[in-house]
């Protein structure tokens, strides 16, 4: 239901159009059938006036004009369609390929902000609980209301991120609404929980260069040179004579009850040529726009080609070093965790003040949200890997 895709998959339809319309003019270009009748009145003032003062004349039939293939414009008018059919596929695939993984993107980041509120709100229970024990212990005298000062703040700092947090959550529904074609609404129900998508590190392993040759929107850049390199055989032709064959069939009298009698028939065949002689240097500097043309489109695919390597390495050592990333998160994640666990303990004891506990509070939080996001983003280069 994605508009862009229909959209493309339209001018798919269109070329396939064009293409039988080229293959149609390796026939008579103009057959037509005709009719026509006429009062005639002549004059009597003429240096030979007619007989006749005035008469009538009926006439039917049918013509037809044949410029032959002599140098195969046509032919390669039908190649240079063959070849934007193909590119239009080519186009139409290349935006597919994207809109799956703009769908595959858009639900990652609502899984990645739906972790990322998840470890939010445990951070707020955690740090409601050393607010009211930092209470206590305050009114106890056993420490000042700085330490509940303290708690507050990072209380009120991590509850700041959370409504932040929906906002990139609910903007990728929407997304995800647009893309799939429907009207912008609320996916949580629909979507409900889940994790954020993991794939195994082996899978962009060994991938060759020449995979590169797969993606659609250089097969589509290809397929344009070939058409364009079409288009100058047919500007060629141009400076050459054109050759045809003409014909009608008709059938022609005075009287229209006569029309259609052996005696009314009438006709004529024969070849012809024009040839485009005094062209003031037209059509030479046609087939230089074509050529140029040609240059241009080389030039664009070779760009198309330098890009897509430089897109699949990027994602390929995004994927491969945010797996190692994710890696050494979950394992500074754990440790803080035990760090906040210890801490408490001893500020519970009177140990220590809570600074600590609020730095390794603040910490945690931090952590955990680039930990969500990290993971979010191994999905996502993997996506832009295929």
């Amino acid at each position: 239901e994605n508009p862009s895709l229909r959209e493309a998959g339209w001018r798919v339809m269109q070329a396939r159009a064009r293409r039988t319309i080229a293959a149609g003019n390796l026939f008579p270009q103009s057959q037509q059938g005709f009719g026509e009748y006429e009062r005639i009145l002549n004059s009597k003032n003429l240096a030979a006036p007619s007989p006749l003062r005035a008469f009538d004349e009926w006439s039917t039939g049918l013509s037809l004009s044949w410029e032959l293939d002599v140098w195969g414009r046509f032919r390669r008018s039908i190649a240079s369609a063959d070849a934007d059919l193909e590119a239009s596929v080519g186009d139409y695939d290349a935006i597919l390929l994207s809109l799956i993984a703009e769908v595959a993107s858009a639900y990652t980041d609502y899984r990645t902000f739906q972790q990322r509120l998840e470890y939010a709100r445990d951070n707020v229970e955690i740090q409601k609980g050393s607010l009211k024990l930092t209470h206590d212990k305050a009114d106890e005298g056993a420490t000042g209301y700085t330490s509940v000062h303290l708690a507050k703040s990072s209380l009120e700092s991590t509850q700041a991120t959370i409504p932040s947090l929906e906002i990139g959550r609910r903007q990728a529904a929407n997304r995800l609404c647009t893309l799939l074609g429907v009207p912008t609404q609320d996916l949580t129900e629909m979507l409900g929980a889940g994790d954020i998508p993991v794939a195994p590190s082996e899978v962009a392993n060994g991938i060759p260069a020449d995979l590169m040759r797969r993606r659609p929107d250089i097969r589509a850049a290809e397929r344009s040179i070939a058409a364009q390199s079409e288009q100058i055989g047919i500007a060629l032709a141009d400076l050459y004579p054109h050759f045809s064959i003409n014909g009608e069939i008709a059938l022609e009298s005075e009287d229209f009850n006569h029309l259609f009698s052996s005696a009314s028939s009438s006709g004529a065949v024969g070849p012809s040529f024009r040839w485009d002689l005094l062209n003031y240097g037209r059509i030479i500097n046609n087939v230089r726009l074509e050529k140029s043309g040609l240059q241009e489109l080389i030039t664009s695919y070779q760009n198309t080609v330098l890009t897509a390597n430089q897109e699949v390495e990027d994602a390929l050592v995004a994927f491969l070093r945010n797996q190692q990333r994710v890696g050494f998160l979950e394992a500074s994640v754990a440790e803080t965790k035990e760090a906040l666990r210890l801490l408490t303990i001893s500020f519970e004891d009177g140990a220590i003040s809570f600074t600590g506990v609020f730095v390794m509070q603040t910490d945690l939080a931090a952590k955990q949200d680039q930990l969500a996001q990290t993971r979010g983003d191994v999905a996502t280069s993997l996506i832009g890997l295929y």
